[in-house]
């Protein structure tokens, strides 16, 4: 990982991993859905993404660039779609997701499996590293 998520592990309390992997989820509809609002009630303010894909910038910081991430992820894929594979809290504060994304209808794309790495701050997304390759949903 760029950078590495570096954070003290803490178990997860009785509710709080399910509550964690539905904000993973609605992280990824609502960039997929351009909802850029809801993506940024989501994610810390200083948050920091190092998307697998990177049809636009490296990594994106801060709340200023969730909206230029959205807007390169549809230039890039059209209107595409994800299927979700294990979303998996491995403790408190670190979630890992396993997703493909698919690109929208005319694009010569292949679908992607990817695997994210989320990690929390006060209960919103501070980080977000991508690879390819992980397991197909």
């Amino acid at each position: 990982m760029a950078g590495g998520v570096s954070m003290a592990v803490r178990p997860v309390a009785s509710g709080q991993g399910g509550v964690l992997a539905r904000v993973v989820r609605e992280c990824y509809e609502a960039v997929r859905d351009g909802r850029v609002g809801d993506l940024l009630a989501l994610v810390d303010p200083q948050v920091v993404f190092y998307p697998v894909f990177r049809p636009g910038l490296a990594a994106y910081h801060g709340h200023d660039d969730m909206a230029c991430l959205v807007s390169d992820m549809h230039l890039a894929h059209g209107d595409y779609t994800v299927e979700f594979g294990d979303i998996t809290v491995q403790h408190a504060a670190l979630v890992t997701a396993n997703v493909t994304v698919v690109a929208g209808p005319g694009r010569d794309q292949p679908p992607v499996a990817v695997e994210s790495v989320f990690a929390f701050r006060d209960g919103l997304i501070s980080r977000m590293e991508s690879h390819p390759g992980g397991k197909v949903a």
